[in-house]
C-alpha cells in the first residue's frame, strides 16, 4: 500500500479538507515512476523516501515538489509553530528549514521568535519544477531575515503557479520565437500588411464570437483600433484598463468607471427548469481592489521579464485577469487583448505581426472551457452563496484567498498550443490565399483589363467555385466574351491545381 508524502502527506497528517495539489507524491514498494495526466501528476517514490514526521513531509515537499501556495497557505494555517521553530533551531543553515520558515512568515502572522539567519542565500523555488521569476532588469527580492530569494512569479497577495510539465518543456524547446521572426523575413511589405490586416480583423470578430456576440461596425472598429495599439501603452493601472473596457464593450450602459461593485458569476440557464447553472463564482467586489492591486503588480513585473518564459507569464496575466473578472462586461475580450499586448510589448511578436489566438480558441472552444474549469472546479465548491429570484448572487463566506494562487499550468500549455497553431495554420493559410488571389488577378489581367472592383469580384467568385464561374453569376459580367472567360477559367484552374 502506498503512503502519501510531501504536501499530500501534510494534508492528511493535519486532517485538512483541501483539494489536493496537482502534483501528488507517494511512496510504495516500487521503482521510481511518474504518472502524468492533463490534470495531475502522480510521483511514486521507493519506500526509502518514506516520511514519518511533519518535518519530513515539509522537507520532502520543498525538495521534490513545486511550491503550490494554494495548498501551502492552508498547511501553514494549521501547522503548529513549534514545528518550524524547532527545525530552524536544530538546523539553522538548512535551506529547506529556512525556506519553510520564510513561507510560514509570509503566509501567516505574527513572525516566529527566531533570530535572523546568517546562512548562505537560497532560492525559494526550484526552476526545474516550476516557472520561476527570471529577469536581468528586475531581480527577485531577497529576505535578509531568512536568507531566501523569493523567485516565485508573484507575491503573497497573488502568485500563480506554472509547473514544468513535459508538454510545456516541448513547447519551450520548439523555439517559436525564431519561427515568429521567420514569418516576416522576405515578405513584401504590402503583402505583410494585408496579412496582418486580415488577421487583426479575424481576431476582433472571433473575440466577440467567443462571447456569443456580433459587434456593431462601430464596436468592431473600436476594438480593432485597441488591438492594433497593443503593446504601445502602459496599461498596468485601473484607469488604463477602464479606458480599454469602455472602448470594447458592446453596450455603453455597461461601460465601467472602476472595478465592479456587484457580485457576478459565470453561468448559464438550464433548459429543463430555467434555473441557473453557476460555472464560476467571481471574487467578491469588496475583495477586488486588493486582488487587482496585486495582479497589476504582476502585470508590471512581466514587462521586465526575460523573454525565455514570456508565453507562460502572458498566460499568468491574461488568464489571471479573467478569473478575477474585475468588470461587469468585457472581461473575456480584455483577457484575450492582454495576450496580444504582452507579446507585443515584450517584442515576442515582431511589429505588424499578430497571432489570432481568438480564432484558434473559437475553433477549440471545448478545450478552452476545459482549461478554464481547472481553476473554477477548485474555487466553486468552497464558495457559499445564494441566488435570489432576480439571479442576484450573495456570497456568504470569506473567499479572497481562493483566488490568490491559481495553478495556470494548463493555461500556459493551451496558449502555446494556440501560438503554434497560428504559426502553422493561420499565417500560412492567409499568405497562400493572398498569393493565390494576387496571382489570379494577374491571370485575369493577361486576358482582359477590368476595373479593380470588377476584377476582385470576378476573382472571388472564381476562387469560391474552384476556378469556374457558375451559370447564375455569368450575367454579372456581360463585358466578357465566351473565349475570354474560357481562358480565364483555364488559367485559374491551373493555378488552383498547383502543388503547395
Amino acid at each position: 500500500m502506498n503512503h502519501a508524502v510531501g504536501l499530500m502527506g501534510l494534508l492528511r497528517e493535519l486532517q485538512l479538507a483541501v483539494e489536493p495539489p496537482a502534483v501528488r507524491s507517494e511512496t510504495g514498494p516500487t521503482a521510481r515512476q511518474t504518472v502524468e495526466s492533463p490534470d495531475e501528476v502522480l510521483e511514486i517514490y521507493p519506500l526509502s523516501y518514506e516520511c514519518r514526521t511533519l518535518r519530513d513531509h515539509l522537507r520532502f515537499a520543498l525538495r521534490y515538489e513545486p511550491i503550490d501556495l494554494r495548498v501551502w497557505h492552508r498547511v501553514i494555517e494549521a501547522l503548529p509553530p513549534a514545528v518550524i521553530e524547532d527545525w530552524v533551531q536544530d538546523q539553522p543553515n538548512s535551506a529547506y528549514a529556512r525556506r519553510a520558515w520564510y513561507l510560514y512568515e509570509r503566509l501567516s502572522w505574527p513572525p516566529l521568535p527566531l533570530a535572523d539567519s546568517l546562512a548562505p542565500l537560497s532560492l525559494l523555488a526550484d526552476e526545474k519544477r516550476q516557472i520561476v521569476w527570471q529577469s536581468k532588469r528586475f531581480k527577485a527580492p531577497i529576505s535578509k531575515r531568512h536568507r531566501v530569494r523569493n523567485n516565485l512569479l508573484g507575491a503573497a497577495g497573488y502568485c500563480p503557479l506554472i509547473r514544468r510539465t513535459k508538454a510545456l518543456q516541448q513547447h519551450q524547446c520548439s523555439n517559436y520565437g525564431e519561427a515568429v521572426q521567420q514569418l516576416t523575413i522576405g515578405l513584401d511589405a504590402s503583402l505583410l500588411r494585408r496579412v496582418a490586416e486580415y488577421l487583426y480583423r479575424s481576431e476582433t470578430r472571433s473575440s466577440y464570437a467567443i462571447e456569443g456576440e456580433t459587434p456593431s461596425p462601430d464596436r468592431e472598429s473600436r476594438f480593432l483600433a485597441v488591438l492594433e495599439g497593443a503593446g504601445t501603452e502602459d496599461i498596468a493601472s485601473e484607469a488604463a484598463l477602464v479606458r480599454l473596457q469602455n472602448a470594447i464593450v458592446q453596450d455603453e450602459r455597461f461601460a465601467a468607471s472602476g472595478w465592479r461593485e456587484i457580485q457576478n458569476y459565470v453561468g448559464r440557464t438550464r433548459r429543463y427548469d430555467y434555473s441557473e447553472d453557476v460555472r464560476y463564482v467571481c471574487p467578491k467586489p469588496e475583495d477586488l481592489s486588493g486582488l487587482m492591486e496585486c495582479w497589476l503588480q504582476l502585470l508590471n513585473k512581466i514587462s521586465m521579464a526575460d523573454a525565455s518564459d514570456i508565453v507562460p507569464l502572458t498566460a499568468c496575466a491574461s488568464f489571471g485577469f479573467v478569473y478575477l473578472h474585475p468588470f461587469e462586461d468585457g472581461n473575456g475580450r480584455l483577457h484575450r487583448f492582454l495576450i496580444h499586448h504582452i507579446l507585443a510589448a515584450t517584442r515576442y511578436t515582431p511589429e505588424g505581426v499578430i497571432f489570432p489566438v481568438s480564432a484558434v480558441i473559437q475553433r477549440r472552444m471545448k478545450d478552452y472551457e476545459t482549461v478554464l474549469e481547472t481553476v473554477s472546479k477548485l474555487v466553486n465548491p468552497q464558495v457559499e452563496y445564494t441566488l435570489d429570484s432576480a439571479n442576484r448572487m450573495t456570497v456568504q463566506n470569506d473567499t479572497q484567498d481562493f483566488y490568490r494562487y491559481p495553478d495556470l499550468t494548463r493555461h500556459a500549455e493551451f496558449l502555446y498550443d494556440c501560438i503554434a497553431e497560428t504559426i502553422e495554420k493561420d499565417w500560412p493559410e492567409e499568405l497562400r490565399f493572398l498569393e493565390q488571389f494576387d496571382g489570379a488577378c494577374l491571370d485575369v489581367r493577361k486576358v482582359v483589363e477590368l476595373p479593380d472592383n470588377r476584377l476582385r469580384l470576378l476573382v472571388k467568385l472564381l476562387l469560391q467555385n474552384h476556378g469556374r464561374l457558375s451559370q447564375g453569376k455569368k450575367p454579372l459580367f456581360p463585358e466578357l466574351t465566351g473565349e475570354e472567360l474560357r481562358l480565364i477559367e483555364e488559367a485559374i484552374a491551373n493555378r488552383l491545381n498547383e502543388p503547395g
